[in-house]
């Protein structure tokens, strides 16, 4: 098992690659989105279940029908995670495409 990184060393790997980011043209940055894009999808299953394994400690106290609950945590997490991650990318690839054929 490998440690988990300090804060500190989180932002300095955040600041390295803002820099990196910085330094492409926009085609460039247009493909570092939509590459960002697949690994969020290929990650997306397992980002909203974590969020609801997460939120059903309280829900299974709460709930009398758990898949219901369950099934409800699933769509929302879903739906304000990895679904709101990809649109943003994408809608940023199709900017950054623009602005490197016209300026």
């Amino acid at each position: 098992m490998t440690a988990q990184a300090t804060p500190k060393e989180m932002f300095d790997r955040l600041q390295c690659a803002a820099d990196h980011f910085v330094s492409k043209t926009p085609s460039e940055r247009s493909e570092l989105a939509r590459a960002t894009a697949r690994c969020v999808a290929r990650g997306s299953r397992a980002w909203s279940l974590e969020g609801v394994r997460l939120k059903q400690n309280g829900i299974q106290e709460q709930w009398s029908v758990v898949n219901t609950a369950a099934d409800v945590s699933l769509a929302e997490e879903i739906a304000t995670g990895p679904l709101v991650t990809l649109r943003l990318l994408l809608l940023t690839a199709a900017a950054l495409d623009e602005i490197a054929q016209r300026g």
